[in-house]
């Protein structure tokens, strides 16, 4: 199976808000913690990106990736599920990321952000696979689709971390690193999501 290198990553931990003690800091971490499904099993649904899972996508200088995800059902989104770092082999690093979730425009390019507030979480070394965010305090509902994606805040090495990606033909994913005022298209591969949606 083919598998291309680029940059981005995981962990096998799921997750909820802090905000910081300091006023004037509107940075809000993420805090590794269990979070309990919902035994309502028949209101939860999952969206996953389409496509194969085969590449791993990594990065060496600042900046954001984000792909599209269509078809959302009316809801509350309440979990986003990242899948990082499959190769176990590699010597990974901590790394530190910002959430990243875009409305969609009417040509279906990125419009502006859903949220003001600066949402990171810190990826272990240690941590291999599936990293869930709960997204609950977020209040994100009644999005027909998003571009979800997340935000290198420092420049790294190519090995310190890997994030899958699904491989797509018409795919949806841009990328911006820092300094450069607009989107790029990244072709042939979508980030591997998850999301879990609370429906009425």
């Amino acid at each position: 199976m083919k598998s291309f290198f680029f940059i981005f990553f995981l962990f096998t931990f799921s997750i909820t808000f802090s905000q910081s003690s300091s006023k004037n800091d509107s940075i809000i971490y993420l805090d590794e913690v269990i979070v309990n499904a919902n035994n309502n099993f028949s209101n939860i649904k999952t969206i996953l990106t389409k496509g194969k899972q085969n590449i791993s996508f990594s990065m060496r200088n600042k900046g954001i990736i984000i792909s599209m995800v269509e078809n959302i059902p009316q809801g509350n989104i309440n979990t986003l599920n990242f899948f990082f770092n499959n190769n176990k082999k590699r010597a990974y690093k901590d790394v530190e990321f910002r959430l990243i979730i875009y409305s969609v425009d009417i040509n279906n390019m990125p419009e502006k952000e859903v949220f003001n507030d600066d949402f990171r979480f810190i990826i272990k070394n240690i941590d291999k696979g599936k990293i869930s965010l709960d997204l609950r305090k977020l209040n994100l509902k009644n999005y027909d689709k998003l571009f979800i994606g997340l935000e290198l805040l420092k420049n790294s090495d190519s090995q310190d971390f890997l994030i899958d990606c699904n491989s797509v033909k018409n795919n949806n994913t841009f990328i911006k690193m820092e300094g450069m005022g607009n989107w790029f298209q990244k072709q042939g591969s979508d980030l591997k999501t998850e999301l879990i949606i609370q429906t009425r």
